[in-house]
């Protein structure tokens, strides 16, 4: 079965967590070997990861984008990022996804 997963700080996995998405916490220091594990899982079909750890990961992100179908990389504002940059989890999912209304 395929899963979504969230990465980031802790207050943001748990938010997601609480919703049933499996998370990982990370920090800016260990933020690629742990984004590596969850490419590693066969089940993985989205990941969610936190803008803060996505700048270091950017060149992995656009390599996994550019060369597979799966996983789709969503990056989103954490918890702690201010009001306005905040959207909904459904935005930032058709916005990935090139999806116009």
């Amino acid at each position: 079965m395929e899963k979504i997963y969230i990465m980031g700080d802790i207050l943001t996995v748990t938010s997601f967590t609480l919703s049933g998405i499996e998370g990982m916490v990370a920090d800016p220091e260990n933020a690629v070997s742990r984004f590596r594990d969850l490419l590693r899982r066969e089940e993985t079909a989205v990941i969610m990861i936190t803008q803060d750890l996505s700048g270091s990961l950017n060149e992995i992100i656009h390599e996994v984008n550019n060369a597979a179908t799966k996983p789709l990389i969503i990056e989103i504002p954490g918890i702690e990022a201010p009001e306005e940059v905040r959207r909904s989890v459904l935005q930032y999912v058709t916005e990935s996804l090139n999806i116009t209304a």
